[in-house]
Parts: structure tokens; C-alpha cells; sequence
């Protein structure tokens, strides 16, 4: 590691010298590279389904929060619920909040599709639907994916003209 070119990127950033040490140590190379690292415009940002093995991250996330339900005292266990929707599509992102204090919320078609597909899970008795829309572009059409998929169903989708293919995944999942 060049120890001078680390502490000059980390005053040209404004950082401490570890910090400029262990971008360094990443590969950035260029103030510029370091703060599109540190602080990524939303353009920069990629589709979630373009990482490794993401279906067998959502399987595990379900598993655990199935399991935490389980382990509930039975007073709280039949009050609680977990219910994912997933659909692939543009979403809008924005930015909101103050300098100090922000988060980014989503909106559009997609996301309210994602939503419309809780509520057709809870009346599957599924606590997953996922869009094959989704599946395509995950490149896991339900043959030796992680999540154990049922077939994909056309269900009518409130807000949209056509039917829409799902699959459901989950104890209690009706594969219809």
C-alpha cells in the first residue's frame, strides 16, 4: 500500500487517514471513484436479483423470520404475520429527509404490485407470492431454486387489466 497516496486521497475527501487507508486497500484509486463509493447516486445503484445466490438469501430471510415467529410466546404468536411480495420493474427512488438525516423510498407500479401480492399470499395462506416477472429476471423459474416455488398462477391483480403469472412459496401454499 502506498502509504502517501492513501493519506492524500483521504484530504482530498475529508476523511481520516484509516478510513482513506481502507479505500486504498479496496482499490479506489481517484477521490472520485472513493465518493461515488461513499456516497452512490441512485443511478449507481443495481437490481438486488443481479447478486449471487439471492434466492437463497430470501429463503434463509423467510426461514429466520418464520422461525423467530415460532419461537414467540403462543399469546403474541397468533397475532403476528410475515408476508412478502416481490416483483420485478422500474420503481421510482427518492430521496427524502434532511443533509442529516435521510432515507429512500420507492414508489410506483412495481411496488404497489409487490403489495397487491401480500394480500394475494395472505389469502393463499402463503407467506410468499412472487411474480414470475421476477423469477424470469432472477433466471430462477421455480426448478431447483432455493425457495421451493409452487406452478405460477394467473391472478387478477387490483389496478391492473391483466391477470398477472405468480408463484407461491411457503407453508400452507396453495399450488394451485
Amino acid at each position: 500500500m502506498d502509504a502517501a497516496q492513501a493519506t492524500a486521497l483521504g484530504r482530498s475527501l475529508g476523511i481520516p487517514p484509516l478510513a482513506a487507508r481502507v479505500l486504498w486497500a479496496r482499490g479506489y484509486r481517484t477521490a472520485e471513484a472513493a465518493r461515488k463509493f461513499l456516497s452512490p447516486a441512485l443511478a449507481d445503484l443495481h437490481a438486488p436479483v443481479l447478486l449471487r445466490d439471492m434466492d437463497a438469501a430470501v429463503a434463509r430471510l423467510h426461514r429466520d423470520i418464520a422461525d423467530w415467529l415460532q419461537s414467540l410466546p403462543p399469546v403474541a404468536r397468533g397475532k403476528l404475520a410475515a408476508r412478502f411480495g416481490s416483483h420485478f420493474g422500474p420503481v421510482i427512488l427518492s430521496r427524502l429527509g434532511a443533509a442529516d438525516h435521510q432515507h429512500i423510498a420507492a414508489t410506483g407500479d412495481t411496488v404497489n404490485v409487490a403489495s397487491r401480492l401480500m394480500e394475494a399470499a395472505k389469502q393463499r395462506g402463503a407467506p410468499i407470492a412472487v411474480s414470475e416477472d421476477l423469477c424470469r429476471a432472477a433466471g430462477t423459474p421455480g426448478d431447483g431454486a432455493a425457495l421451493e416455488l409452487s406452478e405460477p398462477v394467473a391472478i387478477d391483480i387490483r389496478g391492473r387489466a391483466e391477470p398477472l403469472s405468480v408463484r407461491f412459496a411457503g407453508l400452507g401454499a396453495v399450488h394451485a
